[in-house]
């Protein structure tokens, strides 16, 4: 007999074994990315910034952009720009050129340095029109060696060459009308006892100084290696030298007839009107100075007659600089003082503040200075190895230190 199963028992079974076979299936999460906050991203270590070691030169064009030549261990000079007034500097070194040196400074943008090339003793001269990031060699190969350079715009400007000598000196000048690319002598008719072809014979020792422009040439005459000669005395030609107008100024004031005169170098700050400071020095016996006074002569006729224009301002050293900021705003070192004149040269106070600006063994004093309008300036002290800068806004009364740095 055969035996049956039950269909019941039969699909209950079936059930349970579908059942077991089934894998269960765990639901799927979708998960919606959440950006970070702010708090949530770990910090990251900001570098200290670098100080500016042996910045000993400045040039500022405003109250923010300018220029500067820093010092290096290795003993080759570095370029900075800043755009802050002093407090962030830049290193716009030229790179791709070598040996670069002295330059002239036009504007935020255009700069030019000279270049030197110790390989083949070959001076150059590069040039920046975008504030130092890119520099284009210019020149390689300029037909003089050393000099100081002056552009009156992107293209045309001149070179001052200097060659010095037994308490001699040379003096002559190129031009360039296209940036620096090429130069050309500008052939000076010297006076008569000048027998160097093209350029002016003056006595260094004396300060004898020359001011160059393309409408006039002066020589003042020093005479502090001569015996006083009693007035001051210029030379002015219109001519590049074929005619000479000689200029005999008189003195301040009888008491200066036995002082010896050191001359600043002339200003013009258009065709007609200019300034020109100088020194009247006396020495006592012992070596001591009985006095070192400075004043200042104008012109309104472009140099052809000189008047004195101002008071005295006493204890000026005779190879100090006056820094004219503008045709009314001028600055000298008097002593340990600050003096300045807000009225043409016309008056002078002396500013006593916290800056010394007289030289002396083992002090710490201020080796530069350059003001840009009647309130703001910038100071270089030194103690003969550091190196330090400050910053004015009163016009020299009060000065605070910077802490310049270097940034990428």
């Amino acid at each position: 007999m055969t035996k049956r199963i039950p269909i019941l028992l039969l699909a209950g079974s079936l059930l349970a074994l579908m059942l077991a076979c089934v894998v269960p299936v765990e639901p799927v999460m979708t998960v919606t990315a959440v950006p970070p906050t702010e708090a949530s991203i770990p910090p990251t270590a900001t570098p200290p910034p670098v100080p500016v070691q042996g910045l000993n030169q400045i040039q500022m064009i405003d109250q923010a952009n300018g220029w500067a030549w820093a010092g290096k261990p290795d003993g080759t000079s570095m370029l900075l720009r800043t755009a802050d007034g002093g407090s962030t500097w830049a290193d716009v070194t030229p790179q791709n050129l070598p040996g670069p040196s002295a330059g002239f400074f036009l504007d935020a943008q255009t700069a030019w340095v000279q270049t030197f090339d110790s390989a083949t003793n070959a001076s150059g001269l590069g040039m920046t029109t975008d504030g130092g990031r890119t520099w284009t060699a210019v020149n390689q190969s300029l037909p003089f060696v050393s000099s100081f350079f002056h552009f009156y715009n992107k293209t045309d400007g001149y070179a001052e060459i200097y060659d010095v000598g037994a308490g001699q000196a040379t003096v002559g000048f190129y031009e360039t009308h296209d940036s620096g690319a090429n130069w050309d002598q500008i052939m000076l008719a010297s006076p008569p006892e000048d027998v160097v072809p093209g350029f002016l014979h003056t006595c260094n020792i004396c300060g004898d100084d020359v001011y160059y422009d393309p409408t006039r040439l002066i020589v003042v005459f020093g005479d502090m290696a001569n015996d006083p000669a009693g007035s001051v005395r210029l030379q002015v030609s219109a001519d590049l030298g074929k005619t000479w107008k000689k200029l005999v100024l008189p003195l301040p004031a009888a008491k200066y007839a036995d002082g010896l005169i050191g001359p600043g170098d002339p200003v013009f700050f258009d065709d007609r009107n200019g300034l020109l400071p100088f020194v009247i020095v006396k020495f006592n016996q012992d070596g001591t100075k009985a006095y070192s006074d400075q004043f200042v002569y104008s012109t309104q006729d472009g140099g052809l007659t000189w008047k004195s224009n101002s008071t005295a301002v006493a204890n000026v050293d005779w190879m100090s600089r006056v820094d004219f900021a503008t045709s009314r705003d001028a600055f000298v070192a008097c002593g340990n003082a600050l003096c300045a004149s807000h009225d043409g040269t016309v008056t002078w106070q002396a500013l006593t503040s916290n800056l010394n600006f007289a030289y002396a063994d083992g002090t710490v004093y201020v080796s530069h200075f350059q003001f840009i309008d009647s309130s703001q300036g910038w100071a270089i002290t030194t103690d003969g190895t550091n190196y330090n800068l400050w910053k004015t806004t009163d016009g020299g009364q009060t000065w605070t230190e910077l802490s310049p740095s270097l940034i990428p």
